[in-house]
This record gives C-alpha cells, sequence and structure tokens, in this order.
C-alpha cells in the first residue's frame, strides 16, 4: 500500500502530512484485538516517514456493521458516530486510512468532521474497494467436442 502511495503522490507533497486510520469502537477493538486500519496506518507513516497520530478522533458510539447496508442506511449509521479528542490540534495536512472502501461514507463523516475543526487536505488511503451488487457471470465456454 505505501508503496502505490508513493508510486501515486511525489514523496515531496507529503511532506506536512499526518497519517491517522478511522477509529473502532472499544468494543470490536477487544473483541478483535486489533484495529485493521490503524495497523495499516501504522505501517503507512513508518513507510513514508510521516508522524502517525490515531487520536485525532474516536468513535462515540457503537454503530452496527456496515457489511450489507446501503448508502442511506450507512450515512444514518455513522450519524455522530465520531468526535474529535480534545487534546489534539487538528493537522492541517491528513492522510486518512481505512481498511475497505465501500461508499466512502465512513472516511467521507470522518472528513467533514475533520475539516469542520481545521483540516484543509486529506488525503484517504484505502487497502482494499469492494464491489457492491452482483457481478456479471461469465458465459461457460463448452469444451464437449473440441
Amino acid at each position: 500500500m505505501a508503496r502505490h502511495c508513493m508510486a501515486a503522490i511525489p514523496p515531496d507533497m507529503l511532506q506536512g502530512y499526518v497519517v491517522t486510520s478511522v477509529p473502532l469502537n472499544m468494543h470490536r477493538w477487544s473483541t478483535r484485538g486489533y484495529n485493521q486500519a490503524s495497523e495499516l496506518a501504522k505501517h503507512l507513516a513508518n513507510k513514508l516517514d510521516l508522524p502517525l497520530n490515531n487520536a485525532l478522533c474516536y468513535r462515540v458510539k457503537a454503530t452496527e456493521q456496515q457489511v450489507g447496508k446501503s448508502g442511506v442506511e450507512r450515512r444514518r449509521n455513522l450519524k455522530q458516530a465520531f468526535a474529535l479528542a480534545r487534546h489534539n490540534n487538528i493537522p492541517m495536512k491528513i492522510i486518512l486510512v481505512d481498511d475497505v472502501l465501500t461508499t466512502g461514507t465512513t472516511v467521507d463523516t470522518l472528513a467533514q468532521l475533520l475539516k469542520r475543526a481545521g483540516a484543509k487536505d486529506i488525503i484517504v488511503v484505502t487497502a482494499a474497494i469492494a464491489i457492491t451488487g452482483k457481478l456479471p457471470i461469465a458465459p461457460q465456454v463448452s469444451t464437449q467436442g473440441a
């Protein structure tokens, strides 16, 4: 992931950025034992030689899993789900890391919160993009008589 970021964005353009991740609620964190977005953010910050601050914001509400929800349901689910940490100054430039991007609702919700607090430029980095809906089925090729 860091290699792709470095290929897409010249390192000199990343000067002044701070890396953070989508926070996980404490119950899910204790159940899993880790936050996958946080782990990705640590690796990315290390590889890009950028500061990491995973304490910019936190999840104030234990939301339902987003899997299988429509865009409208996702927005409703995440309404007022995040808050800013009081002890942090919000950086002007942020790289926001999420593990999977489906509709973009989670990162959009967080980006809006961070921008209202003073962030000017937010780059979203994700390890995977989920494809929703049904994929077309490839035609079956018959090998009989070949």
